[in-house]
């Protein structure tokens, strides 16, 4: 369980980054002008740590038509909310948090994650999550079977798999802004895995180790690639090089060893930070 959730956190991040090189390689067409700030990408995370609880996690990717912004941008909180953790530049509470950092011009020039958790109670749940921004393209991950997610505005994308983990994806496009996106769950999770968290002494997402590890997750979002260009065969994915191969397992024994109680908190953030430094680096 403890390497699913190492790999789960893998994928996450490597999906972050996947998502912006796709929006640097792509250009998005849009029927009408954009609002001056908008979202290129909405990632909504859904996962459970135990059977009753849910957590949510929300990635955004802003982009900017104008000069740089300084307003910052709220989002209100579904009723019940607990247990937030917020990117560095975000304030809140559990009824609304806010994004206070400047939005620079460009597309892609802010990104940004909080979460919290729900109370999932009697196998059911109604979630509406106001969007306060324009968004191009929204995508659901549920990685819990067991689950059913229902919404009549999201696209059901299937089943895909990375390494040993299952997720479902949702999808939409041209998400309006001021309208909630409306997401119905049921049934008890055959499993449960918990999104991975901010660490509390570093709030900033490390996007780095995404950008090293986002080859394993471009198989699985290839089908959004594939869907927007409209493409009729399917591009292999490329290789994942064998030095960044065997850096990602010893993060993921490195945190095995954690949980079972091998390594302390210093001894184990200190390891992996170094790990993830060699990430960073072109060739390790």
């Amino acid at each position: 369980m403890a390497a699913r959730r190492s790999r789960f956190f893998l994928l996450f991040a490597g999906m972050v980054c996947a998502a912006l090189l796709l929006a640097c390689l792509t250009v998005p067409v849009r029927a009408a002008r954009q609002p001056t700030i908008y979202a290129e990408r909405v990632h909504v995370f859904l996962g459970f740590d135990s059977p009753d609880v849910l957590n949510v996690e929300m990635f955004y990717i802003l982009s900017n038509d104008a000069a740089t912004s300084t307003t910052p941008i709220t989002f209100d909180l579904p009723s019940g909310a607990a247990n937030l953790q917020l990117d560095a530049g975000m304030a809140g509470d559990s009824r609304q948090v806010q994004y206070l950092l400047p939005i620079p011009s460009g597309q892609g020039t802010a990104q940004f994650v909080f979460s919290y958790d729900l109370p999932y109670q009697n196998q059911s749940l109604q979630l509406s999550l106001l969007q306060p921004l324009q968004a191009s393209a929204v995508m659901v991950i549920l990685p819990a079977e067991g689950i059913t997610l229902s919404s009549p505005q999201l696209t059901d994308e299937g089943w895909h798999e990375t390494e040993d983990l299952r997720f479902r994806l949702f999808s939409a496009s041209d998400f309006p802004a001021g309208q909630s996106l409306s997401i119905s769950l049921s049934g008890q999770p055959a499993s449960t895995l918990a999104l991975p968290e901010i660490p509390v002494e570093d709030t900033t997402l490390n996007l780095w180790v995404g950008a090293a590890v986002f080859l394993l997750t471009l198989g699985g979002i290839a089908w959004w690639t594939m869907r927007q260009r409209r493409a009729a065969e399917t591009a292999p994915a490329p290789a994942f090089s064998a030095w960044q191969e065997d850096l990602l397992h010893q993060m993921a024994q490195l945190d095995d060893d954690h949980e079972a109680g091998k390594l302390n908190q210093a001894e184990h953030a200190a390891q992996r930070a170094k790990l993830k430094a060699r990430l960073m680096r072109p060739n390790g």
